[in-house]
This record gives structure tokens, C-alpha cells and sequence, in this order.
């Protein structure tokens, strides 16, 4: 028996979503249920909007996701030969195999054929690691790249790292030049001083050759660490990691777990076991990061407009979670949370939201305790569609996209100031970023902040709510205090059953048929080895003989 509440609809395969995703032209139900039999929803008998793709299920994907080698339509219909064999890709975001599939740029030159016809692995030409050898009348610049010999000194950086102009001396020889480890002389007199792999032209003194920090350059091709050694540099992993013969660290001991959303569901996939588990069911999740310590998992609801968090199964502080259940940090604003980041050392929730209620698109930047208690803002001009924010604590960096009328990419220290753009040309559609370390700063060690703590380079800020200030001496807050949020309820049923709340700190484990017992542990079987019976509030009835019998637990 599957219980079906008010406002949820029930798919062929017995699972349960919100009504609301009904014909939404997105795959919700997993057997696809959910877009059957639905009428069209747009002009001229259209399922999707125009600027997206319409598969023949009817099914909506985005344009950016045809000819990608992945049915994202589930009937292939994206990926037809007759659409994809004169489709161009978005260059900057895909690379286009010669047999016109477009796969993600970080599968090209990965050692393995993602095209199909090897066009991404083609270690001639764009996989070529090694630099091809310069031939006599060439010059091989700092970076490997060779130019003529006539573009040496001629007041352009053909190399494109300034090597070929460094080192130009336009009197004597080589002879006598004094140059620190190569020279070559010039055709119309002069000499050209030059370094070998791993060094170039001092831009103080074009006779010496200072060292390249391949680390700070990032032109190094090491798995995690990087150590600059001179004229070189060494590949190193993090602790409880171990480099394979080929390089790649890979983790010594346990598993790594990936976490992920599909909209209205959060998964947790063991890369070690390659085995998915599910977590917890929501509205419709835009976002979602984690806090290692605690083990609970964040995410912005779009539909509701407001922000939950839940124990991940088996979560260090509640090791008997076999499944999420949702507190809602009663985050709301009429604006669409959006990107969402926690900072696990200065122990802060950051998220970005979208404000469409007026004739522009206004977004923002806010930070509040892993709670939700005080929210303050410390982006609120110049964003208008702001998808994904990240922060790194070790630095006390914050980094975020924005796809609006501008898109680009910018940065700030984690209260706010000193903001810049980081990238702002030649991109369509940032999204989604993520820094991953692990640190512990002043802000959870001896914070003297009346209300948020936030972590800057070299130090922390205290920081009020907004439209609060400072009371008589920094750090106090003219604000009151809020009593801390409890942590979230954690669901330890069994066998499938589902949590349902009885008052405000108690859960009940709503079982399944053929299961009883607090936590839906106890089977229930008939003589014959049959289940019987529904058991509801975890009372049970099981035959024996000719009467029934009520279980208690």
C-alpha cells in the first residue's frame, strides 16, 4: 500500500511527486508517467518554449544539451543523425568531434574516445603534450611555442608570453654578450639572450634567467599538489591520497560520495561501490552544498522560495539517518533563492537570489548562521541574474556568476568588499563552480562577534544585520539575539518506511506493508511465509490459526 497525500501525484511506478510537476515538460516520474497524455501548453501547439529543444515525448530540453552523445530526451530524439550531422556546437563550451558530436571540453584529450571516432584523442594535434621540435630557421619561446627566426626582437610578443622580446641586446655578439644560459645571434647584428625549459628572460635583466613557477602559472598538470622546484616543479597528493603510476591521486582508504540533485530528488552516488542511494524528495531544487562536520546537506527550494538543509544516511553526528527529512530555515523573500555555498570553517550559509517582480531582473548576495538567523546583504547592486556562488574560507575568497544582460564572473572577499570582475569576455551562461577544502578559522575558534563572524584574508569581520549598526564599540550589534535553530530531525525508518511528524521534535515511522515495530524493522509473515496486513502507527495484525491478533511494538 503507497499512501498518496493531497497535491502529489502518483506515477505509474508507484513513486509520488508534487502535483505541480505534472506536465512541466520535465522528466520527474522515472518511468517518464508524468508528461504522458499532457496538452500543449505554449502557441502553434508547442510542449516547450522556444528557446527550447522539444523532444518527440514531449519532453523539454535545453538547446545546449543536442548532438551531446547523452539521450537526454530519453527517446534519442536529440541526438537524431539527421539534427545532429549539420549542427554546430557552442565552442566555447563544447568541443566538436569530427563526426559533429559535441561532447564537454574537460572529456577532450582524457584518454578515452568520447567522440566515437578518436577526433578528441588525436595525440598529433590537439592531445600533442610534448612540444614538436622547432625547426632551424625557428626560435622556441618560453612556453614552448616556436616563431620564426625573423619575428626575434621585432617589438611584438609573437610567443605570447613577451620571451621573444626579453633578451634582445641590438649591439656585439654572443661571443661576448654575457648572456646566463643561451643566446642566439641576430641575422641583422645583435643577440637574443634565452633560457632553458622551466626558466625565462627576467624582465629586470635580459641576461638572466629567472625560474617559471609552473604552480602560480598553472601550467603544471599535477592531480592535487604542486611544488615549485627550480626550473621544474613535483606533484604531490593530499593526506589519506596516493598517486597511481599515471600520476592521478586517488583516495588510499573508504569512500568518496557524490551528492546530487535531479530537481526534485537528492541522491548520493559511492564512487567506490558505484551504488546510489536516495536521500530525500524536495519541491524543486536549484542548488545544494555540504557541510562535512555535521553531515548535513543545504539546498535552495525555487518553487517554495526558501532555504532546507537534512542529515545525509549515516551522517557523522547521527549515525542511525536512513533517510533526509527536510527543516525548512524559514529563509523566505518574494526573490528566487538560486546558488548556495556554506562555508564549513566561519560556519555561514551564503546564497545568491533573483528578484523578477519588477521590469529588470535584480539579484543578490546574502549570508546568514548555518541556521538562518541573521540575514544580511553583502551584494546588492550590479547583479541581475546571479546562478551559483562559492566561497574559499582558506583565503577568505568569494566567487560567483551572473547570467544576465552582462554575463561574467567576479569575486570579492567574503563580506563583500574589494569586488572585481574576474572574466567577462568570450562566455555565454556561467554557471555552477565548487571549491572543496578544509580549514578552521578564528570564526569558530574565539570570535568576539556579537552576531556573524565572516572570514577575510588574513583575519574576519564582524558584521550586523541588515539596516542594524554597530552599538556604542565595535564588534556589538545594535540587534537582538535569535535563540539557535535545533539541528534537523533525523529519519531512522527501515524497509521504505516514511517519517511523518507527531508534534515538534518527534518522528513516526509510517511502515509498509508487511513490516512493523518503531522503526518498520519487524517483518510480518503468515505461517506460509506470506506478508500480511498493513501496518499503520505501528500496530499490526497477523493471523494465527482462526483469530487475529493485534501487535504492539
Amino acid at each position: 500500500m503507497i499512501l498518496v497525500y493531497d497535491g502529489q501525484f502518483q506515477c505509474s511506478s508507484g513513486h509520488c511527486i508534487q502535483e505541480h510537476f505534472r506536465c512541466d515538460g520535465e522528466r520527474n516520474c522515472h518511468d517518464l508517467s508524468d508528461e504522458l497524455d499532457c496538452p500543449p501548453r505554449y502557441p502553434g501547439d508547442r510542449y516547450c518554449r522556444e528557446e527550447k529543444f522539444q523532444c518527440d515525448n514531449h519532453l523539454c530540453v535545453e538547446m545546449r544539451d543536442l548532438c551531446d552523445g547523452s539521450n537526454d530526451c530519453y527517446d534519442n530524439s536529440d541526438e537524431r543523425e539527421s539534427l545532429c550531422s549539420n549542427y554546430t556546437c557552442n565552442t566555447l563550451r563544447r568541443f566538436q568531434c569530427n563526426n559533429h558530436k559535441c561532447i564537454p571540453l574537460y572529456q577532450k584529450c582524457d584518454g578515452i574516445d568520447n567522440c566515437g571516432d578518436g577526433s578528441d584523442e588525436n595525440n598529433m594535434t590537439i592531445c600533442s603534450h610534448r612540444p614538436r621540435p622547432c625547426i632551424f630557421n625557428e626560435f622556441r619561446c618560453a612556453n614552448q611555442k616556436c616563431i620564426g627566426s625573423n619575428k626575434i626582437c621585432d617589438h611584438a610578443d609573437d610567443c605570447g608570453d613577451s620571451s621573444d622580446e626579453l633578451g634582445c641586446h641590438t649591439a656585439s655578439n654572443c661571443t661576448v654578450g654575457g648572456c646566463e644560459q643561451t643566446c642566439t645571434d641576430l641575422k641583422d647584428g645583435g643577440y637574443v639572450c634565452h633560457c632553458i625549459r622551466g626558466f625565462r628572460i627576467s624582465p629586470n635583466n635580459p641576461k638572466i634567467c629567472n625560474d617559471i613557477d609552473e604552480c602560480a602559472e598553472f601550467t603544471h598538470n599535477c592531480s592535487q599538489l604542486c611544488t615549485n622546484l627550480n626550473g621544474t616543479h613535483a606533484c604531490s597528493c593530499r593526506e589519506g591520497f596516493a598517486a597511481e603510476i599515471n600520476g592521478v591521486c586517488r583516495l588510499e582508504q573508504g569512500a568518496i560520495t557524490l551528492i546530487y540533485s535531479d530537481s526534485p530528488e537528492i541522491r548520493a552516488f559511492n564512487l567506490t561501490s558505484h551504488t546510489a542511494k536516495y536521500v530525500i524528495k524536495g519541491d524543486n531544487i536549484e542548488s545544494l552544498d555540504y557541510e562535512p562536520v555535521s553531515g548535513i546537506v543545504y539546498w535552495t527550494d525555487s518553487y517554495g522560495k526558501t532555504i532546507k538543509r537534512s542529515y545525509l544516511p549515516g551522517s557523522p553526528e547521527r549515525a542511525n539517518v536512513t533517510m533526509g527529512y527536510a527543516q525548512n530555515l524559514d529563509i523566505e523573500s518574494r526573490a528566487k533563492p538560486t546558488g548556495m555555498a556554506v562555508d564549513w570553517a566561519g560556519l555561514n550559509l551564503y546564497w545568491s537570489e533573483t528578484d523578477r517582480t519588477g521590469n529588470k531582473p535584480r539579484g543578490s548576495i546574502l549570508v546568514s548562521t548555518l541556521d538562518g538567523r541573521y540575514h544580511h546583504s553583502i551584494i546588492a547592486t550590479g547583479l541581475e541574474v546571479p546562478t551559483s556562488v562559492v566561497v574559499d574560507p582558506d583565503h577568505g575568497y568569494m566567487f560567483w556568476t551572473d547570467t544576465g544582460s552582462i554575463p561574467k564572473i567576479e569575486t570579492s572577499w567574503m563580506d563583500g568588499s574589494k569586488r572585481r570582475i574576474l572574466v567577462s569576455d568570450a562566455i555565454s551562461q556561467p554557471t555552477d563552480k565548487r571549491y572543496n577544502t578544509s580549514s578552521m578559522s578564528l570564526c569558530q575558534r574565539d570570535t568576539p562577534c556579537s552576531h556573524l563572524c565572516l572570514i577575510v584574508p588574513g583575519g574576519y569581520k564582524c558584521v550586523c544585520l541588515d539596516n542594524k549598526a554597530v552599538k556604542n564599540s565595535y564588534p556589538t550589534c545594535d540587534a537582538p539575539h535569535e535563540t539557535p535553530k535545533p539541528k534537523p530531525l533525523g529519519c531512522g525508518c527501515l524497509n521504505g518506511g516514511m517519517c511523518t511528524p507527531n508534534g515538534t521534535n518527534i518522528l513516526l515511522c509510517e511502515c509498509r506493508d508487511g513490516y512493523s515495530g518503531e522503526l518498520c524493522g519487524t517483518p510480518l509473515y503468515l505461517p506460509g511465509g506470506l506478508v500480511t496486513g498493513h501496518c499503520a502507527h505501528h500496530t499490526c495484525a497477523r493471523s494465527s490459526g482462526s483469530a487475529i491478533h493485534l501487535l504492539q511494538p
